[in-house]
């Protein structure tokens, strides 16, 4: 499968559980994607789109994990570098690497600078294992997942945002 197709199945599999008013009740579904090697995961529902790389306005006097602004029809956009936030080293970017925008509210989005992007999972009620883990990372997970044997830290996007 090549990447475009691949990127499609993914918005496919957002859309149709954004449409679907049943997809909290039988497990969250959780998108996954890697940052400096390791693997994340945020929840759909707070997804809004994925991008490939953009032009970005730099902002003076930021925080190093702001990367800038970007201009998605008509909206600025914040855009974070989640590999300079967690492990202080800035995303190289490839061709795999993308923006992935999320909901802040109903009017405010902001984007994270990714590796690459994975694949959506569904995440059973009882597929949280570990959720202190926010009290050892500052807030910023609500647990870890696990999926094909790998683990995944599951951000909490209203703690990320709220600190930037």
């Amino acid at each position: 499968m090549d990447l475009i197709q691949a990127n499609k199945d993914i918005l496919s599999k957002i859309t149709r559980a954004l449409d679907n008013p049943d997809t909290r009740t039988r497990g969250q579904q959780i998108l996954l994607f890697e940052s400096s090697e390791q693997d994340f995961g945020i929840s759909i529902l707070e997804t809004h789109e994925i991008l490939k790389p953009v032009a970005i306005t730099r902002l003076p006097n930021v925080e190093p994990e702001i990367l800038g602004m970007i201009n998605l029809r008509g909206n600025i956009i914040p855009v974070i570098d989640l590999g300079r936030k967690f492990f202080s080293k800035y995303t190289r970017i490839t061709p795999l690497c993308r923006i992935i925008i999320c909901h802040q509210n109903e009017s405010h989005y902001s984007g994270f600078l990714v590796d690459r992007i994975g694949r959506v999972v569904t995440l059973e009620d009882d597929g949280n294992e570990w959720p202190e883990v926010g009290d050892y990372s500052g807030g910023y997970f609500r647990g870890v997942g696990r999926n094909s044997g790998r683990v995944y830290l599951m951000l909490d996007l209203s703690v990320l945002l709220s600190r930037q």
